[in-house]
């Protein structure tokens, strides 16, 4: 059984994968490594574009996790391997539009090379631009 599953996300229901990729010097566990930044999307064709994790709902007989690779993929143009996300936790929301569904967080860690080569020229892009925002840029955003 997967996590999500013991918290109650089952097949039947509906949820959006979000996912937090963080941008580091390196991948390797050495002094060296240092956390870069974050990778965002903003959608610059919005009235009031804010910036977003990439994310978005599931597609018929996806999991949670499958939801999440193919959005980072069609969102920023990183092609990762499965394997390389860790599930972090998933909340019941109700947004705005008023459709409950659960939310699930994953979180993938990528190299500065790697983050080099995001692209929004996916066909399920739905607008959205890909930036990697630095650490101090981030929280600057934040406060």
């Amino acid at each position: 059984m997967e996590k999500w599953e013991k918290e109650g996300v089952g097949a039947d229901q509906d949820w959006s994968s979000l996912i937090l990729i963080r941008v580091f010097t390196t991948l390797e566990d050495v002094p060296e490594r240092k956390l870069v930044g974050y990778v965002l999307v903003i959608e610059p064709a919005r009235e009031d574009p804010k910036y977003k994790m990439p994310g978005g709902h599931k597609q018929a007989g996806e999991n949670p996790l499958e939801t999440a690779v193919r959005e980072t993929f069609g969102e920023t143009g990183l092609a990762l391997d499965i394997a390389a996300f860790t599930y972090v936790n998933s909340l019941w929301i109700t947004p705005r539009s008023g459709k409950d569904h659960w939310s699930c967080l994953f979180a993938v860690d990528v190299t500065e090379t790697q983050a080099r080569g995001m692209h929004e020229r996916h066909e399920e892009n739905e607008g959205e631009e890909p930036e990697l925002i630095s650490v101090d840029r981030f929280y600057e955003r934040s406060e």
